[in-house]
């Protein structure tokens, strides 16, 4: 019994720190007006007056570092539960932040009411600039119109009315900002797990079913999707979830076949091939999609027009790979010698992010191409380091695990658990589960003799990452409703939970054929 006194000391100081960083509120300096938005700025309090609130001294930020070190926390929870269920890292945070955020969210935590319901306030902001309304007025105006029980509604408009809404406000901003660095910096590592020359040397066994998978996943998708499609949901809507639903987990495929020492098997090769094909496939998607919201068309000349961009910025950022990238590194060698590998890497990353958004695409598509064209025999110059042979994967990867959990930790913030009770909910979830598999598990057909087709299919379930950013991406932009985001969550819940125990079970029907 004495041995569990630390434990509860430990659970009751983290729920309390919980209270503190997502319930109480401490004025910040000079946040008379919502900083980030012109709109609050300029409708909630008269000219010439000042608030009460503004205190002469404090760190503005304190309450970030708090609310930061909370999610870390959450994340290392997250950590410890799915090891002890032998489950994704991943998955773990993503419970945990469900859980966490459900749990404040019914304590009327301010904080995870604006995260929750960020899709109102940009609203709001945006009818304040566009139609010269108040904030009170917009504010009520937004929720009229939005589809959430009153109960929610009255919860928001405390939330957003009130004179601490500008501190919870900044401070969610800045999470959104860590979040958006975590999801770029997981990209980039995916990037740098395959080079041009790998996907080169695939084969056509290896794009062929890439090809397959993908596009039978996606146009099943899109085809429940859009059958079952309620009334008043974005056009694009069917789009988004199909793109979503197309890419494999890299990550989770990997992890479940290292823990059965299966990771060197022909079938786990081909499976982790192909799953990075699907993310450049689905990244593509993934413009479009975007391409589709901004431009508000959905015209075949406009899909067009997107695709080839995407094409050919991977096609130039992959050109300029091969040709120039090993004579800049060397180039820059002469300007730092001390941690040459680790300013550049993640100097590119930052450049082709930016660039790529400049372009119109997604940050994490430039992310993603860096980490591909980027590999560590480009730094074999002849310059003392510290790094020593260190690889640019073991000098990012802190990074990458240090934010990245934050992104899947507030995704499940944004969760609302009461859809897992709606019916429709559920069933929508569980048949795009199922078509979502059978497209996996159908393009195995395609393989030659020799591999296992139920190992291949399997370890092609898993969903994650990927489908998490779609995901994000699509409640951000207002194309996802509260009710098809949680079909999104069941959809990855669902294949990564099922996903150890099929390959196990198919592994050991591979092993029964080979003996007989």
């Amino acid at each position: 019994m004495m041995r569990n006194v630390p434990r509860l000391m430990l659970f009751f100081l983290f729920m309390g720190a919980l209270w503190v960083g997502f319930q109480e509120s401490s004025p910040i300096p000079g946040s008379s007006n919502l900083g980030d938005s012109p709109a609050y700025a300029s409708t909630s309090a008269p000219q010439g007056e000042t608030s009460d609130a503004v205190t002469p001294h404090g760190d503005p930020y304190a309450r970030v570092f708090l609310v930061l070190a909370l999610l870390l926390i959450c994340a290392m929870a997250g950590h410890f539960a799915a090891r002890k269920l032998n489950q994704s890292a991943v998955l773990g945070e993503l419970a945990v932040g469900i859980l966490v955020g459900a749990l404040a969210y019914q304590l009327s935590s301010p904080m995870v009411t604006i995260l929750r319901h960020s899709d109102q306030v940009a609203a709001a902001t945006q009818r304040v600039l566009q139609q010269n309304v108040g904030w009170q007025e917009a504010v009520q105006l937004t929720l009229a119109e939005a589809k959430l029980p009153s109960e929610e509604k009255a919860q928001i408009q405390a939330v957003v009315t009130s004179p601490q809404f500008p501190q919870y406000f900044m401070v969610a901003r800045i999470l959104h900002f860590f979040s958006s660095f975590g999801v770029v910096l997981l990209l980039f590592m995916a990037g740098l797990e395959s080079t041009i020359d790998k996907l080169r040397r695939a084969g056509k066994t290896l794009a062929g079913l890439g090809f397959a998978e993908v596009g039978l996943t996606f146009v099943s998708c899109y085809a429940v999707a859009w059958l079952l499609m309620p009334p008043g949901e974005s056009a694009t809507m069917p789009l988004l979830i199909a793109g979503a639903l197309s890419a494999t987990s890299v990550g989770i495929s990997a992890r479940s076949f290292q823990d059965m020492n299966k990771l060197g098997l022909p079938e786990a090769q081909v499976v982790l091939g192909a799953a990075v094909l699907d993310d450049i496939m689905s990244l593509i998607i993934l413009a479009v999609v975007t391409g589709i919201l901004s431009t508000g068309a959905v015209a075949l000349s406009t899909i067009a027009l997107i695709v080839l961009k995407a094409v050919l910025f991977f096609a130039v950022v992959a050109w300029f790979g091969i040709k120039f990238l090993q004579k800049d590194i060397a180039l820059f060698a002469w300007l730092e010698q001390g941690h040459l590998k680790l300013y550049f890497s993640f100097g590119l990353l930052l450049i082709l992010a930016w660039l790529a958004d400049l372009m119109g695409l997604a940050t994490i598509i430039g992310a993603f191409a860096a980490g591909l064209i980027l590999e560590d025999r480009y730094f074999q110059i002849e310059v003392k380091s510290p790094e020593g042979e260190q690889s640019v994967e073991t000098l990012l990867a802190p990074l990458e695990h240090l934010f990245a959990p934050l992104f899947f930790v507030l995704l499940g913030f944004q969760v609302d658990v009461t859809t897992f009770a709606n019916f429709k909910v559920l069933v929508l979830g569980l048949l795009l589960t199922l078509v979502a598999i059978f497209g996996k598990m159908a393009a195995t057909l395609i393989l030659k003799k020799g591999y296992h087709k139920l190992v291949v299919g399997f370890g092609l379930v898993p969903r994650g990452e990927v489908t998490l950013i779609f995901a994000s991406l699509g409640k951000s932009m207002g194309v996802l409703s509260t009710y098809l985001y949680s079909v999104l969550i069941i959809v990855v819940l669902v294949t990564t939970l099922i996903t150890p125990p099929c390959l196990t079970w198919a592994l050991g029907r591979s092993d029964e054929t080979a003996l007989t």
